[in-house]
């Protein structure tokens, strides 16, 4: 079972790191522009609906209406897609406005001025100062948003029928099998201890001043 939660997750993290701090990069550097504000439109919306509202809609939609994808099981690549869609639809959404608010913060600080003035081009500037000053707490939120992909499994695989850890947490409740009920329950606190941990390791390396606090 934690096999498969693990696969589903580790595609989700991936997927919602994969578009949402590109868009929210984006977003920040065309501030005001198109691609800001559906970009933030988007977010907005993500962060809104729950993920069992969103599970409920995309099986609806591409399973039974447009018949595109399965709507239960995990037996081949096709089967992965709304599973992943519905756990990386709201970090996708946090993470962009994150990296986007990270961003224009940085964007503001002395030392863009400052190198403004040495006359450094925009792409530089982003490069080397502005981009890896603001991940710091875009890293730290991943890791809150790694916690969530993996408690959100428990809907997601009810909803489309996987058998992963929180259809056995499920099942494991409703049979009043406690012991099991706790090693899900450790193992997933186990899990949000590690990737805070993870968090604060890649943020000393991205900042090593951080070291010294």
């Amino acid at each position: 079972h934690f096999p498969v939660s693990a696969r589903v997750g580790a595609v989700a993290v991936i997927v919602s790191l994969l578009i949402g701090i590109p868009l929210g990069l984006l977003a920040a550097v065309y501030r005001g522009r198109a691609i800001d504000m559906a970009s933030m439109a988007f977010a907005t919306i993500g962060i809104s609906i729950p993920v069992f509202v969103i599970s409920v809609l995309l099986m609806y939609l591409f399973a039974n209406v447009l018949q595109w994808l399965p709507s239960y099981g995990l037996t081949s690549w096709r089967h992965y897609i709304l599973p992943v869609a519905c756990l990386s639809f709201n970090p996708i959404a946090y993470i962009a406005r994150q990296t986007r608010s990270s961003m224009l913060d940085a964007l503001e600080q002395d030392y863009v001025r400052t190198a403004r003035s040495r006359g450094n081009t925009r792409r530089a500037i982003l490069g080397r100062h502005v981009v890896r000053n603001a991940m710091i707490p875009v890293i730290t939120f991943l890791a809150i948003s790694m916690a969530e992909i993996m408690t959100g499994t428990i809907v997601v695989e009810q909803v489309f029928t996987v058998p992963g850890i929180g259809r056995l947490l499920i099942s494991s409740i409703s049979s009043r099998d406690f012991p099991v009920v706790q090693a899900i329950v450790v193992m997933m606190a186990a899990w949000i201890v590690l990737v805070n941990f993870l968090a604060d390791v890649i943020n000393q390396l991205v900042d090593p001043r951080i070291r010294l606090q």
